[in-house]
Parts: C-alpha cells; structure tokens; sequence
C-alpha cells in the first residue's frame, strides 16, 4: 500500500527510510496495542468484531502512511493532465499512450491469476483448523466467498470501463480481481 501510494515520485533512500520507520517503529507500536493483550484491545473488547490477520490494522495504518508519503512528495509528474476520459479515448487513436496501460498483458493476467489462486488458499487457511466438517465447511465458504467477490469486482470494473471508453480492457478485469479479493478479506 504504501509502495504503491508513493510509487514513482520517492527517491530510493527516501523509500528505504520509510520503510525502516514504519516496519521498526510504527507497526510493532500499533499491532501490540490493538491486536492480542495491547491496552487499546483490552480496553475496547468488542465480541462481535474480529480483525482476521490484522486487515483493518494492517490496511488502515498502511493507508494513512500512504497518504501522509503522498502529501510530502507530491502528486506525479505529467500524470493527470487530461483527466476528461472522452478526450483520452479520442487521443489513443492518435497515437497517445495511455498512462495506466500495462507493459504486458499476458504477464498482468498470469500474476492476478497466481495471486488468486495464493488468495484462496489464504482466505482458506485463516479459518484455522479443518479436523471437524463444521470447519470445513467454513473454509469451502471462505474459498467460495473468495472467488465469486474476485469474479464479481473483475466484471463490474470491466463493465464500468466499457462503459467509459468504449473498449474491454483486461487491465481493468485483473484491477477489479484484485480489488475484490482485497475487499473480500477484510470482510
């Protein structure tokens, strides 16, 4: 997430430092106090909230980091200059590249695939044990959560850039894949 959020405009030792802080300062700080005994999980004991392997911590913190990197570095360089996508359709057919095309295809597709396939397997496994069929039907409906969440943010992402530019793009289907799986396993 963070990464992400700062991908293209932090230099490397810049980046590095970040990542040092926030994996040996801020992390640990707020995974002991909310997750396990922390003050914050003793004092806010909430029984009908369950945060599976940290997703609300891990995603909310990564998540304000991402933005306050953001506001330091900046917005990118010549990204956002037409952000009209009618006008962006008409420019592709003259020779315009587009800015969120991705360099291969066939390696975009073959890495969502793998991290759906990895994702399944860790939504699955996050169950805990699977000696009784009580839960082992929690991980089926785990895996099948999974995957219909991943098919339908892939086709609803599609649909919506159909209906922007006129075309199917596959970026947009492995885009929606993985924002379902994300949304998935927070939930």
């Amino acid at each position: 997430i963070v990464s992400g959020g700062l991908a293209e405009r932090a230099h490397l030792v810049g980046f590095c430092i970040h990542s040092v802080i926030m994996s040996g300062l801020v992390y640990p700080i707020v995974v002991a106090s909310t997750l396990g005994r922390g003050w914050y999980a003793k004092e806010h004991r909430d029984p009908g909230f369950t945060d599976l392997a940290g997703a609300g911590i891990v995603h909310v913190t990564a998540g304000f980091a991402a933005f306050a990197g953001s506001l330091l570095v900046g917005p990118r360089p010549d990204r956002w200059e037409d952000l009209n996508p009618c006008a962006r359709v008409r420019s592709l057919s003259v020779g315009y590249r587009d800015p969120f095309a991705p360099h291969s295809v066939p390696l975009l597709l073959l890495g969502t695939f793998l991290t759906w396939i990895g994702w399944i397997g860790f939504n699955c496994g996050s169950t805990g044990f699977m000696h009784t069929a009580e839960n082992g039907f929690q991980a089926a409906q785990a895996a099948m959560n999974t995957i219909l969440a991943a098919s339908v943010g892939g086709l609803v992402a599609m649909l919506f850039r159909r209906l922007i530019t006129c075309k199917l793009e596959m970026a947009a289907f492995c885009g929606g894949i993985r924002a379902g799986l994300v949304a998935i396993t927070a939930a």
